[in-house]
């Protein structure tokens, strides 16, 4: 399985510089999670991409097979990567200071390509097929990425900031952005 995770592009063209900006803090979230959860970030953008239907992405490979030491438990490591989903939706939230509603989520469920739409496949291997187990994983990995971003909301500015700068950073810049917002915030205090 392999996973990007996306912003689903909105209507409404005269509100693209609000639009671009939430963007920006829902894939900095996404970023921000996958880091600090030990997982591989390989790229990130803002610019929109209309044939694939998404505002923004941050590529977070999901592996088929675990294959690195620090994920010997396969558990933890799907785990990891349904907070980092569930990061960007929360970062989205509480920029807006509004959680979604009970219809956008709805709308997101169904949308090919939305993080609402991703983590499915994650629940499922995580909780089977018991629909109680599924709500249970899934709440819990919403909480522990609600929050991981208040924890880390300082952060997320920042790697936004740079985002809304730069729109696309590959894997190296990716890192290289993550590092120095830890060492800027780390000298701060």
């Amino acid at each position: 399985m392999a996973g990007v995770l996306r912003v689903r592009i909105g209507p409404g063209r005269r509100e693209r510089a609000v639009e671009k900006e939430l963007t920006a803090y829902h894939e900095a979230a996404h970023m921000v999670a996958a880091w600090e959860l030990g997982l591989t970030v390989t790229g990130a953008t803002i610019v929109p991409n209309l044939e694939e239907g998404y505002a923004g992405y941050v590529g977070v490979p999901v592996e088929n097979r675990v294959r690195y030491a620090d994920w010997v438990d396969e558990t933890e490591y799907l785990h990891a990567h349904l907070v980092t989903y569930y990061a960007g939706i929360a970062a989205s939230e509480r920029y807006t200071g509004a959680p979604m509603s009970d219809s956008e989520v709805g709308i997101a469920l169904g949308s090919y390509g939305s993080d609402y739409y991703n983590v499915g496949d994650i629940v499922l291997a995580l909780a089977g097929p018991n629909e109680v187990k599924q709500v249970e994983v899934s709440e819990a990995a919403q909480r522990a990425a609600r929050d991981l971003i208040a924890l880390m909301w300082e952060q997320v500015e920042r790697i936004a900031g740079v985002l809304l700068e730069r729109e696309t950073l590959d894997e190296g810049e990716c890192r290289q952005v993550l590092v120095d917002v830890e060492l800027s915030l780390d000298d701060e205090e």
